[in-house]
């Protein structure tokens, strides 16, 4: 169409032809490629420097107006000039000929752009292509000044000028100064509507400052130079060296209609380092990707080859399974979960966040599930969006993607250090108590984290007092008890999760080879009490206990801590290959190894919740941790029950009681999604019935044990 312009690689042009049709060859072209490589595969890219030169011409088929002149000067700056030498082979004649063959590259072009900063104006020279990093090389050289560390901004900043003066300036940056003067614009934008949000989104980039390899605007004339505002220096500049990374292609074989429409693209991308492998590749898509799910490569001759997890990802791969319904997945590396942790506290140091937290608190109304349900979308909307932009990443499902990334912080002790900070400025007490669990496992010292919080916060007495009060709790107590003093929320805040976040374990919330520590058993779980939970009439011992443990097959065992690791071996040193909130549940076979009972996980568990074609296991009792019951058998008067949608895709199990009404079964997944569904309906449907059954409220749940849901989504 008029006004594209489309850049693809030789393979995807040599797989997906353009058909010789009159009209739509190019829309065709871009659908077959989309489908083939998922909707990712294909970005539109606003061409702010003239990568490309469109001519008008007598058959177009546009109805496009002009939107204002362009003089000479002006379009001799774009980037297709740089094809001077081969315009200059080429028979001038043609269209644009005679602009292009009299110009000069703008890679050899100058200009002058006025540089505000310290209360002065300086015209510095740079280069028409120049950026924001090489615009302040050029002001250290030519003004002989020490530019390190400063922020190259694209308006003044709120101390020079008001915020309407400021907008202003932005549209002008952007080149949107024509939309102003349009007719019915105040309508359009309004504040509380989509395309309001949109401009205001717009106005907000241009506020931001430049990074060192964005380009300067052609239009651009003006740029002002400042200090990182206070807290965010460590935030601007970047830790370390940049990576190199790849995006591979994942597109799933879809063996039928119900998991063709799981998702709304047969293909996701991956980003990965540069050289990874395929248990790398495994690793970024965590348990989305089945630990049986075949990972393969079409080779020429060959067909579809399946590839080992030591052969280097190709390009593009085809699994046999897969779960997710993300549409792009990575893992930061320690660099940039150090740069996302850094960002996320400068965000929430500010006291307009904290009031923003206070006003959550109160509408939240003392409910802690409506609270981190709130919390979250806070994260989507304003802190997690920011982070994708700077490392170049798309913002679709920001919280997703950014929580799934986010695997790293568990592997270091600076990040665990960072991650706890993080989550007591959020106000988030189920994930303090997480953080705190983790530091002990990677032996952090609280207390330590605490105090170096309460000297930085001085000058915020509100933040230093929460620290304060956190620090009060440990005095001569062992960090383990302390923690325990924190109130848990986890299995509430797990549930608004998606599932393959890392979180802590609690098997590792003591060092393994730390001597067991006797604990007092928390009433209605301890001795016979567990004893008489196991289904069966069986008995269980509590580690170190002589008694036989439990070793019937496919047993259910529900999770009663908050988090518990799956390993690859039965040792708490072992490798981890998943983890399972508070109210999951395992099936599996409990065997007693050295002293401490383990569950075996069946292949059906396995699958789900551990990313590993091996064993998994989970360790049922704590002792050997200083810990209690992690695990619990399920009771005969528990049941499980499978929720899917009536028509998308999707699947949710819980545990409710064999007495459970609809409303209560109802409320149940309610939990598990970590939000309130007020349009769902419980419906079955029977056999190649064409309608769906409603189920009334006060319905018991009966002998049924697979519900439909319609009216909310379940992902």
């Amino acid at each position: 169409g008029y006004g594209f312009s489309y850049v693809f690689r030789r393979k995807a042009g040599l797989d997906v032809w353009y058909e010789d049709i009159n009209l739509g060859e190019d829309f065709n072209f871009i659908t077959q490629l989309q489908h083939r490589r998922g909707s990712g595969s294909v970005a539109l890219l606003h061409d702010d420097f003239g990568i490309c030169l469109h001519v008008q011409h007598g058959g177009n088929t546009s109805d496009s107006i002009p939107l204002r002149d362009v003089e000479r000067e002006e379009a001799q700056d774009l980037d297709v000039v740089e094809l001077l030498p081969h315009f200059a082979r080429a028979d001038a004649g043609a269209p644009a000929g005679g602009l292009l063959g009299e110009a000069t590259p703008p890679s050899q072009r100058r200009r002058l752009v006025r540089a505000h900063f310290d209360n002065n104006v300086v015209q510095v020279e740079c280069a028409v292509s120049a950026t924001a990093a090489d615009f302040l090389r050029c002001l250290a050289k030519q003004a002989g000044r020490d530019c390190a560390g400063l922020e190259v901004h694209r308006v003044p900043a709120r101390s020079e000028a008001t915020e309407a003066a400021r907008d202003r300036a932005a549209v002008d940056v952007l080149g949107l100064g024509f939309l102003v003067h349009m007719p019915g614009v105040e309508e359009n934008i309004r504040p509380n509507g989509k395309c309001g949000r949109q401009w205001r989104q717009l106005l907000d980039s241009a506020h931001r400052p430049m990074r060192g390899d964005d380009r300067i605007g052609l239009r651009t004339r003006e740029l002002w130079l400042r200090q990182p505002e206070e807290g965010a220096d460590t935030v601007v500049a970047d830790v370390g060296e940049r990576e190199e990374f790849v995006v591979v292609g994942v597109s799933c074989q879809k063996t039928t209609a119900k998991k063709f429409f799981s998702l709304s693209s047969n293909a996701v991308q991956v980003r990965l380092p540069a050289g990874a492998d395929i248990g790398s590749l495994r690793e970024a898509l965590g348990g989305q990707l089945p630990a049986n799910a075949k990972v393969m490569e079409e080779r020429p001759g060959k067909g579809m080859v399946s590839l080992q997890e030591h052969d280097p990802v190709p390009d593009y791969v085809t699994v046999t399974d897969f779960k997710g319904q993300v549409g792009f997945y990575t893992r930061f590396t320690e660099r940039e979960s150090l740069v996302a942790l850094q960002m996320i506290k400068v965000f929430f140091m500010q006291p307009e966040s904290q009031r923003k937290l206070d006003e959550l608190r109160g509408a939240s109304q003392g409910n802690e599930t409506r609270y981190i349900a709130l919390l979250c979308n806070l994260l989507a909307l304003e802190v997690y969006p920011p982070i994708l932009r700077r490392f170049d990443l798309p913002e679709e499902k920001p919280l997703q993607l950014v929580m799934n990334a986010m695997a790293s912080v568990l592997l270091s002790k600076r990040l665990t250090a960072l991650w706890l900070e993080t989550e007591i400025l959020m106000q988030n007490p189920g994930k303090i108590r997480e953080a705190m669990e983790h530091c002990q496992t990677l032996d952090v010292s609280i207390p330590e984290v605490l105090d170096g919080m309460i000297a930085e916060y001085d000058s915020l007495p509100m933040l230093r007092n929460r620290a304060l009060n956190l620090r009060g709790q440990f005095g001569n107590e062992p960090a383990q008890e302390a923690v325990e003093a924190v109130p848990s929320t986890s299995a509430t805040i797990a549930a608004v999760e998606p599932s393959g976040q890392p979180e802590v374990d609690a098997a590792a919330s003591a060092q393994a080879d730390a001597a067991p520590k006797k604990r007092p058993s928390r009433p209605g779980r301890g001795g016979a009490a567990r004893a008489g939970r196991a289904s069966g009439g069986r008995q269980r011992a509590a580690a170190g206990s002589s008694e036989p443990v439990d070793t019937s097959p496919a047993q259910l065992y529900e999770v009663v801590h908050d988090r518990v690791i799956l390993r690859r071996n039965p040792s708490t040193a072992a490798t981890v290959v998943g983890n399972v909130a508070r109210g999951t549940t395992l099936r599996g076979t409990a065997q007693e190894i050295d002293g401490s009972p383990w569950l075996l996980l069946d292949e059906r568990s396995r699958a789900r919740f551990a990313n590993s074609r091996m064993n998994a296991w989970a360790l049922i009792h704590g002792g050997c941790v200083g810990l209690g019951d992690l695990l619990l058998p399920v009771s005969a008067e528990r049941v499980e029950v499978v929720i899917r949608h009536g028509y998308l895709g999707g699947e949710v199990r819980l545990l409710v009681s064999t007495s459970s009404n609809m409303l209560e079964v109802k409320q149940a997944l309610a939990l598990a999604l970590g939000r309130e569904i007020p349009a769902a309906k419980l419906v079955t449907k029977s056999g190649k019935a064409s309608f769906f059954s409603y189920c009334k409220d006060e319905e018991p749940l009966g002998e049924r044990r697979e519900l439909l849901v319609l009216g909310e989504k379940l992902g």
